[in-house]
């Protein structure tokens, strides 16, 4: 009888083992019960190990997502390793926590044939943040059809979606853009330097942010020696009538 218990304590603790999440910065995970972490009702502090400007956000799901845990990377997160303590309540109010391994990735585009340089789409303010990820797929939540028929035209299109950082100010946001912008690269490892912006709505007060290098204080620039962006488009309307007129 006490081998049987020590053999199914042992089941139990291998089937909810932690495992380590990879994903490219700016996408998200799902983290559930079978990957070793507890149900929580509420979040009450996290730790990101190294330490990050801004941490890979934790959040629990809602239905119809499965119990668990959702990691929100944010797009300009550095590539590299990273250990994530998550500590909570669970449903009765008992204190639980989770230990997180999380590997990110660069973001990458494919080379175009055409030698056409990449497109970064910048979204505008959002009263509610339903789509958090900023991937390629997530932008037409926010831009419809236009990275589809951009890529018809042959330009690489990446989304920097502001959704995927906390409450932060234009400035952070200016910051993060030239940071996802310098740290991005082509699959075959060379890196982007040059890229074209499309941004709608606040999301052209975040680019102009990052090319006037604005400090939070006030009155304080310092403009990027080397920004890497060729064009602004700041009306998502002009770009997107245009292409639609192209392309039906």
């Amino acid at each position: 009888m006490f081998l049987g218990a020590c053999l199914e304590s042992a089941l139990v603790a291998q089937a909810i083992a932690p495992r380590t999440f990879r994903a490219t910065a700016g996408e998200f995970r799902t983290a559930t019960l079978g990957d070793g972490v507890p149900s929580m009702a509420a979040i009450t502090s996290t730790r990101t190990t190294p330490a990050l400007e801004f941490p890979i956000r934790i959040e629990t799901t809602s239905a119809p997502e499965p119990s668990g845990l959702k990691l929100v990377i944010p797009p300009a997160t550095p590539a590299g390793e990273y250990t994530i303590n998550v500590a909570g309540d669970d449903e009765n109010g008992r204190p639980v926590s989770a230990t997180l391994q999380v590997s990110v990735d660069a973001v990458t585009v494919p080379p175009a044939a055409t030698g056409r340089i990449p497109v970064v789409l910048l979204n505008g303010f959002q009263l509610v943040c339903t789509n958090k990820a900023s991937t390629v797929a997530a932008s037409a939540d926010f831009f419809g059809q236009l990275a589809s028929l951009l890529q018809l035209d042959g330009a690489p299109v990446v989304f920097f979606n502001n959704c995927s950082y906390p409450d932060i100010s234009i400035e952070q946001l200016g910051g993060q853009l030239g940071t996802y912008i310098a740290a991005l690269q082509y699959t075959d490892g060379t890196p982007v330097t040059q890229v074209d912006l499309v941004a709608h709505s606040m999301g052209g007060l975040i680019a102009r942010a990052y090319l006037a290098g604005k400090a939070q204080s006030s009155g304080a620039f310092s403009p990027p020696a080397n920004h890497r962006v060729r064009k602004t488009h700041l009306s998502y309307s002009r770009v997107a009538k245009h292409l639609n007129a192209r392309f039906g």
